[in-house]
């Protein structure tokens, strides 16, 4: 039986996937996304949210021009690691101009459509990234 998201689900994960938040550990600094309940650096437990500016820089990326079932009429498309202002390294789509991407320019977080579920089914929306000129 294929996987089925629920509303329920999205709506848990809104702050990190509707607001690029993440949390910082009040006792190291470090900044982790997606939030996690222990500090990825430390080990603490003192968490706090934090809204990230979603900014940062390509670390290195990729264009795909075989796309993965269910998702064979979005290519081709670029994904990337982006190294984001407050340290955490995350991987997301890149948009735009395959030409203006590159190792070591700027991007933005964008929000945009990441996919639907079925013929008329639920729309997820998150962020992707674009280069800042």
């Amino acid at each position: 039986m294929p996987h089925r998201s629920s509303v329920a689900q999205p709506w848990r994960m809104q702050a990190s996937r509707y607001r690029l938040a993440g949390n910082e550990c009040v006792i190291c600094k470090n900044v982790d996304f997606p939030p996690r309940r222990i500090c990825s650096k430390c080990g603490g437990h003192d968490l706090v949210e934090k809204q990230l500016a979603g900014e940062g820089i390509i670390e290195t990326f990729t264009i795909l021009h075989t796309a993965p079932e269910g998702f064979e009429g979005t290519t081709p498309y670029a994904i990337g690691l982006i190294r984001l202002k407050e340290g955490p390294v995350i991987t997301a789509r890149l948009v735009g101009d395959f030409e203006k991407i590159g190792i070591g320019k700027s991007v933005k977080a964008v929000f945009r459509k990441v996919y639907e579920h079925g013929e008329g089914g639920l729309i997820h929306y998150g962020f992707k990234f674009e280069i800042v000129e």
